[in-house]
């Protein structure tokens, strides 16, 4: 089996990605940003608490259907699910494409409080959530800087942020409306 390269250096990757919106169902968008995790690979991280879209006891949340996850145009269905920990809530690990780069993407979303919880218990109205979106092969990329111009414009094209050329400054993304950093349930933007 050959081990899959990734065409980025870390210092690369940190100076030309944008933060990753990523949709729950109508419930919330996430912002994942760029950053390195602590087993020296890299690609967008996120973790903080929303408004769960599930209502009622544990024993009804494990048959209630999946929610989905739009990660750069990939669609991800999160099952509902009890965790090794004894906690409940919905998870994913796929392999997916963002921004051109292959991708291992693992969105867990808990229940706060649901550890070794009765299953008559209502669930908890607040999530915990964690996405990791992990660039394939990034743990072994280089760590410093391209040597040449046009790499970090190949790079700045690969991951969708511009690049400044030498002595210029890059022109900022260009926000999302209604996307703000952290999550946004649907009904808080409305009473805005």
């Amino acid at each position: 089996m050959s081990k899959t390269e990734c065409s980025l250096s870390l210092s690369e990757f940190l100076a030309v990605a944008a933060n990753m919106q990523v949709q729950l169902g109508e419930q919330a968008t996430i912002s994942a940003a760029p950053r390195e995790f602590s087993t020296g690979s890299f690609g967008w991280g996120a973790s903080l608490k929303a408004n769960a879209p599930f209502q009622g006891t544990i024993e009804q949340f494990l048959a209630s259907p999946v929610i989905t996850l739009n990660v750069g145009g990939s669609i991800i269905a999160l099952a509902p699910k009890q965790f090794s920990t004894g906690s409940y809530g919905y998870g994913a690990s796929e392999k997916i494409t963002a921004y051109g780069l292959p991708c291992q993407l693992s969105a867990n979303f808990t229940f706060i409080g649901s550890k070794d919880a009765p299953l008559n218990t209502v669930a908890d109205t607040q999530l915990q959530c964690s996405i990791n979106v992990t660039v394939i092969g990034s743990k072994d990329a280089p760590r410093s800087d391209a040597t040449t111009e046009q790499a970090a414009v190949a790079a700045s094209t690969a991951v969708g942020k511009p690049v400044a050329k030498k002595g210029k400054k890059a022109k900022a993304p260009k926000a999302t409306p209604g996307v703000a950093a952290g999550a946004s349930s649907a009904s808080d933007n409305q009473s805005a």
